[in-house]
């Protein structure tokens, strides 16, 4: 039995997240923290596992989780205050676990990154999530040495050797009840349908399956994304959206936003059991139009089980602590009209990287704008919206 506390998390109990290269981390905050202890199910309850785990118990904040303990000291939900408010209910009753960190429950919640091919190149992205980036390693190894600050992946990753695992243990989808995948683009991975497939077609209905997805695709050669979806209990699909219209446009370089808008109405309007969601990285390419954002979506006439704003933290260059004067009051003058954005004020206030501005945010941004010829720039943007 676990119980809650001051930095109790609750997804080392239950959750097991895969990394793009087949590592297990503690979660997508955590990708740098690596768990492996070799299997799958030997990993889970590895010493690093253990270890985590009692310190998260004993009310200490264990290094793998800096992230969470960030956000948090700066007013923002993180992800630790996000799951055990969404899951904490759902999930802490089923744990049998041990004060020597050992979990004898299985992993009921599996998120998989299922490789770093996509098809955009974002502007805010590492070559971590998006292969297409590494076209622009040039500009990024400029600003972003390697060190801790950026990760830079030079490789195609895709994680065949765990899938393989995963497709020849059935008796593991027995506890699964969640199934969870991101990318790249996870739509347009072949180890994704492969994936699926595999699974025992007796649990498939006890399955929820959640997708962090920019769905810019509803299909993907012979396969048939809806019928396949329609075997499971519900979908859930969280939208990578940063802005909306030219912002949408400047900062997810490949895409079109009236396609992405298309592509949600037709899935909301589809036969399957789904919930659409949005996830937001706040940024520097994005702060300024936040109103205009949650205007449009709340205004599409859809009912988002969650519309979810994450703080962008690496680069440092692109965190919103980089904005000087006078384009930080009024950002933060127009977020205070607008009432909704408090607590990112308040981090403009606690959060000075302003030193970072004109050596690297501005020529980052205007180098990708002469490589791509984007159509609008971002002196431009903050222009209009300011």
């Amino acid at each position: 039995m676990i119980t809650k506390g001051p930095t109790m998390c609750i997804l080392p109990w239950m959750h097991i997240y895969t990394s793009a290269g087949g590592d297990v981390v503690p979660c997508c905050e955590a990708q740098e923290s690596i768990m492996n202890a070799g299997n799958l199910r030997e990993t889970w309850n590895g010493t690093k596992y253990k270890e985590l785990r009692t310190a998260l118990m004993r009310g200490e904040q264990h290094p793998a989780c800096h992230v969470c303990w960030h956000n948090e000291a700066n007013g923002i939900e993180s992800n630790r205050e996000i799951n055990e408010r969404d899951f904490w209910d759902d999930y802490a009753d089923k744990i049998v676990a041990f004060e020597d960190g050992t979990v004898e429950t299985a992993p009921m919640w599996i998120e998989s990154k299922v490789s770093n091919f996509c098809n955009l190149k974002c502007k805010m992205c590492s070559t971590e999530s998006s292969y297409k980036r590494t076209h622009d390693l040039d500009i990024i190894r400029k600003f972003s040495p390697e060190d801790n600050e950026f990760q830079h992946e030079t490789r195609l990753l895709r994680p065949l050797e765990l899938y393989e695992y995963l497709q020849n243990d059935p008796e593991l989808w027995e506890d699964v009840d969640r199934l969870q995948f991101s990318g790249g683009e996870p739509i347009i991975n072949e180890e994704h349908y492969t994936l699926l497939n595999s699974i025992p077609k007796h649990r498939r209905h006890k399955i929820q399956l959640r997708y962090a997805s920019n769905l810019t695709h509803l299909q993907f050669k012979k396969h048939d994304l809806i019928e396949l979806w329609r075997q499971f209990r519900h979908v859930q699909v969280k939208i990578s959206v940063d802005g909306v219209h030219d912002v949408y446009n400047y900062i997810r370089t490949g895409a079109e936003f009236e396609d992405v808008v298309s592509n949600i109405r037709t899935l909301y309007a589809s036969p399957v059991n789904v919930s659409l969601g949005l996830g937001l990285t706040v940024q520097a390419f994005n702060c300024f139009q936040l109103p205009e954002f949650y205007n449009y979506f709340e205004g599409m006439g859809i009912d988002w089980f969650h519309i979810g704003a994450y703080m962008l933290q690496t680069p440092k260059y692109l965190n919103i602590g980089v904005y000087p004067e006078p384009i930080r009051s009024a950002i933060q003058n127009k977020l205070k009209a607008d009432g909704r954005f408090d607590h990112i004020v308040k981090y403009l206030d606690s959060n000075d990287r302003t030193k970072l501005w004109n050596k690297k945010t501005v020529p980052y941004a205007q180098a990708l704008e002469t490589r791509y010829k984007d159509a609008d720039t971002f002196e431009g943007l903050l222009e209009k919206y300011l």
